[in-house]
C-alpha cells in the first residue's frame, strides 16, 4: 500500500511551530540575561587589592590599615607645609627647598652678557623672573629679539635648567637658564619650521599671545600648550644635531 505524501499545509505548520519554537527560546535567553547581575559576578571574580608596600613588608591586614593610615598622615602634613612655603614664597629654606627642585636657587633678575659680540647694543641685557608656582614661572627678556614675557618652566632634569620658548618669522627658539662649571649661562637654540609646523606653531603661539592681551583665565593653559608643544618638537629634534643651530651661551649673574 502506497503512503501518502504529506500535504504542503502539514509541511508549512511544521516550519511555522520550529520558527516560533526559536523565537520563544531567543526571548527566554533575552529575559534571563537582563536578570544578571554581571557587575556582581565580575566583583566577585576580582581579587582583593592589596597594595604593594604591604607586600613587600609582609604586613597583616590591622598592620597594612594602620601604615596606610601613616602614609595618609604624612602626606596630610607635607601638603600643608608646602601651602605654607607658597604662600610665604619662601624658596630658600630647607624645609621649603624640596618643593621647589633641584639644582639652583633661581633668583628674581639677572644681567647677562654675551663676550665678543659684534652688535654691542645686544651684548647685554636682563632677565626678570617672577615664579608664580612651584615650577611654573614668567620670564621677560629685555632685549631682542626675544623682548617682552614668556611662560617657562623649571626641569629638574640634568642639568638643571629653565626653560621658555618663543616663535620668531618662521623659527621655533629655546632658551635655557642653568647652571654651568659653576656659572649661571643663558642658552639660545633655534630651529628653522617647516611650513606644516609652521602654521602648527603659530597658531599655538597666537592663542597664548591673544590670552594675554584678552586677560582670558586661560591664559597658562594656552601658554602651557605652546611650551610643551616645542619643548617635545626640540627634543626629537635635538637628536641630531643638524636640526638646530646654537646661537649664543652667556654668562649671566
Amino acid at each position: 500500500m502506497k503512503k501518502k505524501s504529506r500535504s504542503k499545509k502539514t509541511n508549512g505548520d511544521y516550519n511555522k511551530g520550529q520558527y516560533i519554537a526559536i523565537v520563544i527560546i531567543i526571548v527566554v535567553l533575552i529575559k534571563i540575561l537582563t536578570k544578571c547581575d554581571f557587575d556582581e559576578m565580575t566583583k566577585k571574580e576580582q581579587p582583593t587589592f592589596r597594595p604593594p608596600i604591604c607586600d613587600t613588608l609582609n604586613l597583616s591586614k590591622s598592620e597594612c590599615d594602620k601604615k596606610l593610615k601613616e602614609i595618609d598622615e604624612e602626606l596630610e602634613d607635607l601638603d600643608k607645609q608646602r601651602a605654607i612655603c607658597f604662600k610665604n614664597r619662601d624658596y630658600s629654606s630647607e624645609k621649603c627647598k624640596k618643593f621647589f627642585g633641584e639644582g639652583f636657587d633661581i633668583k628674581e633678575k639677572y644681567s647677562c652678557v654675551l663676550k665678543d659680540a659684534s652688535n654691542v647694543e645686544t651684548a647685554k641685557w636682563t632677565l626678570s623672573i617672577n615664579r608664580f608656582s612651584y615650577k611654573s614661572f614668567v620670564v621677560e627678556n629685555s632685549c631682542c629679539p626675544e623682548r617682552g614675557k614668556r611662560f617657562a618652566i623649571y626641569d629638574k632634569e640634568y642639568p638643571a635648567k629653565l626653560k621658555w620658548f618663543d616663535l620668531i618669522d618662521q623659527d621655533l627658539y629655546f632658551d635655557s637658564l642653568e647652571l654651568s662649571d659653576k656659572k649661571v649661562r643663558h642658552k639660545n637654540f633655534s630651529i628653522k619650521l617647516e611650513t606644516s609646523d609652521y602654521n602648527r606653531f603659530n597658531k599655538l603661539y597666537k592663542n597664548a599671545e591673544n590670552a594675554k592681551v584678552d586677560e582670558s583665565l586661560n591664559e597658562i593653559r594656552e601658554e602651557e600648550k605652546f611650551y610643551y608643544s616645542a619643548n617635545a618638537f626640540f627634543r626629537e629634534g635635538m637628536k641630531d644635531t643638524n636640526n638646530f643651530t646654537a646661537l649664543f651661551d652667556a654668562d649671566c649673574e
